[in-house]
């Protein structure tokens, strides 16, 4: 699957396909605790399959009927003590629709949330040779000591001009 969080989809309407390599579109995850998804979004109206929305329980059923109707299927899930998407939760809900492996394509408050919980077991960073500009890849405010993050087993490998590094995340132990 690949999960954004619904800034991600309010800013970029992106369809979340794969587009520069063969094979199957990953099922799209959007975590938007109040549904604020908007049934005309690109990724809703994807006739190849239904986006996933996740959602604190206890909302106006009459908001996920109108997502049902435009094509999403959205999905309750349990809220944490902060007022959004518990992401364990939200883990396990994934793992028992067979969603083995997760790419977190962000924004900043979806990875920040996904370090603070430590719910990320290996990070793929790329590196390119030029300014793109956007949002910052953290939420520097909400990150607390998850930005002094240790990596263990980083690896680096050169893809055209871009540098990726793979690295599993070095969590302290809680």
């Amino acid at each position: 699957g690949i999960l954004i969080g619904i800034g991600t989809l309010l800013s970029d309407d992106p369809r979340l396909t794969v587009t520069h390599a063969c094979g199957p579109h990953p099922q799209p995850v959007v975590l938007d605790t109040h549904l604020r998804t908007p049934p005309a979004a690109r990724l809703v109206r994807r006739p190849d399959t239904r986006p996933w929305i996740l959602h604190k329980p206890g909302l106006p059923e009459s908001r996920a009927q109108v997502l049902r109707a435009a094509g999403a299927e959205p999905l309750p899930c349990s809220a944490g003590a902060d007022g959004w998407i518990d992401l364990v939760s939200a883990m396990a809900l994934l793992a028992d629709r067979q969603v083995n492996r997760l790419m977190v394509e962000g924004g900043a408050r979806v990875i920040t949330s996904f370090i603070r919980q430590q719910v990320a077991d290996l990070f793929i960073i790329t590196i390119s040779p030029q300014f793109v500009g956007g949002l910052p890849v953290l939420d520097a405010d909400a990150a607390g000591d998850a930005v002094r993050l240790q990596f263990e087993e980083a690896f680096y490998q050169t893809m055209g001009r871009d540098l990726i590094l793979w690295a599993r995340p070095g969590w302290a132990p809680t």
